[in-house]
């Protein structure tokens, strides 16, 4: 049986040109995501410093990579486009919540052929 404590989903993400490693978060954080993919939680504070707030997170208080996730955030040539943050979001929120869950592998179509045909009794 697997030790579930000796699972993590800590792995690093590229964007901008930035590397940063990240880790799991509470599951409170994962549910106010959801929340804010239906547009609930965007009419209480600003969309983006939501979802700042939100990526920041999982940098697991990594100082040096909060500021510079909100260098990259605030820089003015190079910039990362809001399609690209909202995809980091969403990697971010999938991979720890393991939704939407993985694609079922392929199998053979129609019913396979037995070595011989079953008779009424």
């Amino acid at each position: 049986m697997p030790n579930l404590d000796e699972l993590t989903h800590e792995m690093d993400f590229t964007i901008g040109g930035e590397k940063f490693i990240v880790h799991d978060v509470s599951p409170d954080v994962l549910m106010t995501m959801e929340s804010d993919e239906e547009g609930e939680a965007a009419e209480e504070r600003g969309a983006m410093e939501r979802v700042d707030e939100q990526i920041t997170m999982f940098l697991n208080g990594d100082k040096e990579q909060v500021e510079r996730y909100k260098a990259l955030r605030t820089r003015t040539e190079n910039v990362v486009p809001l399609w690209k943050i909202l995809e980091f979001r969403r990697l971010l929120w999938e991979t720890q919540s393991n939704r939407p869950t993985n694609e079922p592998s392929g199998s053979a179509t129609g019913r396979g052929k037995t070595a011989r045909t079953s008779e009424a009794a």
